[in-house]
C-alpha cells in the first residue's frame, strides 16, 4: 500500500507557537497537527522558544532553532508556520537577524501583525501596583516552566497596537521568502472554549470581528485567506457557523467535533507549500 505523501515538503517545517505556551509541556501547542503532516511525509520540528518574552529575544531563540534543524537535516532553508504571536518573532528574526537565505516560507496563523487595541487599553487602564503584581507572579509561574528569563510585560507590550504598529514598519518583507497569512474569527462565541467565549464581545469593542483573542483586521499579512469551517460534520453539528477561535485553529485545547476541519487546513496548507516546490 502506498504512502500519502501530500505533505512531503522540499524544506523540514518548523512549527511556531504563540505567546504563553511551550513546546516541552505536557500538551502540544500544536495538538494533533504535527503528527497528521507526519503521517502524510512532512518533516516537523518544533519553536522551541520561550512562553513569555519580547519578539526580539524569542526571534534570537527562533534563529538559533533554526541552525540546529538545518544542521540536522542537511536542508538548505526551512518552511515556518507560525501560529499567533510566533508569527511576529518568526517576521524579526527574518528582517531583523537577515535570515531570509534559510527560510523558504513563512504562513502565519491569527497572527495580530498590527496588535491588539484591547491590549493597549488594559495596559494604560491597569493601575501600577496591580500590572506589577501580576507580572510578578506571571514571570515566577514561566520560570518555574521552564523561561530562563520570562519578560512578561515585554510580551504583552508587544502585542499591544502601538509596539506592534511600529514593529509591522521595520520588519519589512524579504524579497526570498514566500509570505501568506490565514486568519479566523467567532460567528457563535459563546460555543467557544472558555474564557475566549467571554473575552470576544470586549475584544470587539476595541478590535472588530476577532477569534477571541485577535482582531481579524490586524491578522493580514502577505497573501490573506480568511478561512471557514468547511467538512460536513460541522454542519449535521449545528455549529458550521460557529467560525474557528485562536485556540481552535491551532488544534490547542481541540474539540473533537472540529479537529477533522482543523487538520484537513493544515494538510491542504502543506500540500500547498509542497506544490510551490518548497
Amino acid at each position: 500500500m502506498n504512502r500519502n505523501l501530500s505533505c512531503k515538503t522540499k524544506y523540514p517545517i518548523m512549527l511556531v507557537h504563540g505567546v504563553f505556551l511551550r513546546d516541552d509541556g505536557k500538551q502540544d501547542p500544536w495538538g494533533n497537527i504535527p503528527a497528521a503532516l507526519t503521517e502524510r511525509g512532512a518533516l516537523c520540528f518544533h519553536g522551541n522558544q520561550s512562553a513569555v518574552a519580547t519578539v526580539k529575544a524569542n526571534a534570537k531563540e527562533l534563529k538559533h532553532r533554526v541552525y540546529e534543524i538545518l544542521e540536522e537535516t542537511g536542508s538548505e532553508k526551512i518552511n515556518i508556520i507560525a501560529h499567533s504571536k510566533g508569527g511576529l518573532d518568526s517576521r524579526y528574526m527574518i528582517s531583523m537577524f537577515d535570515m531570509g537565505d534559510k527560510v523558504a516560507s513563512l504562513t502565519t496563523i491569527n497572527t495580530p501583525h498590527r496588535g491588539c487595541r484591547y491590549v493597549s487599553f488594559l495596559l494604560r487602564a491597569l493601575p501600577s501596583f496591580l500590572k506589577d503584581s501580576i507580572v510578578r507572579r506571571k514571570n515566577e509561574k514561566f520560570k518555574r516552566l521552564g523561561d530562563e528569563f520570562p519578560d512578561y510585560l515585554g510580551a504583552i507590550e508587544d502585542l499591544s497596537s502601538e509596539k506592534a504598529v511600529k514593529l509591522d514598519k521595520i520588519m519589512r518583507d524579504d524579497p526570498r521568502v514566500f509570505y501568506q497569512s490565514f486568519g479566523t474569527s467567532l460567528t457563535k462565541p459563546l460555543d467557544a472554549q472558555y474564557p475566549l467565549c467571554l473575552y470576544h464581545s470586549f475584544i470587539m469593542l476595541f478590535d472588530g470581528k476577532n477569534d477571541g483573542l485577535a482582531g481579524e483586521s490586524s491578522l493580514r499579512h502577505g497573501k490573506y485567506t480568511y478561512v471557514r469551517p468547511k467538512l460536513k460534520n460541522l454542519k449535521k453539528t449545528g455549529r458550521r457557523k460557529r467560525g474557528f477561535s485562536h485556540w481552535d485553529i491551532s488544534d490547542w485545547k481541540g474539540r473533537e467535533y472540529i479537529r477533522p476541519a482543523v487538520i484537513r487546513f493544515y494538510t491542504d496548507l502543506v500540500n500547498d507549500l509542497k506544490d510551490r516546490g518548497f
